[in-house]
């Protein structure tokens, strides 16, 4: 962690004020009506979904966008991916203006 925060210029207090991060900058993406999709392991330990994706997807929702997600069960934070691809291209093929 300590190295992250030092790369950003950051200590233990500044990042609780650090908006440049996609909870916050997610705003813009969703006013430009850029889908997004998000794929994510329910057992992941490293990023847990409750403080990370359920937040973003309540505040791009907020902010008018379009959030898809799908969840790997019993899958932590690796591997990423999907062993089938095709709906990660079917969300391509069918969000392409």
């Amino acid at each position: 962690m300590k190295t992250c925060l030092e790369a950003h210029g950051l200590d233990t207090l500044s990042v609780l004020g650090y908006k440049n991060i996609p909870l916050h900058t997610c705003v813009n993406v969703a006013k430009a009506d850029i889908p997004v999709i998000h794929v994510y392991g329910d057992s992941d330990k490293v990023v847990p979904h409750e403080e990370n994706t359920v937040l973003l997807q309540s505040a791009f929702l907020a902010a008018g966008g379009s959030f898809q997600v799908i969840v790997k069960e019993g899958v932590g934070h690796h591997p990423h991916g999907l062993e089938d691809p095709a709906p990660l291209v079917d969300f391509i093929m069918n969000n392409i203006y």
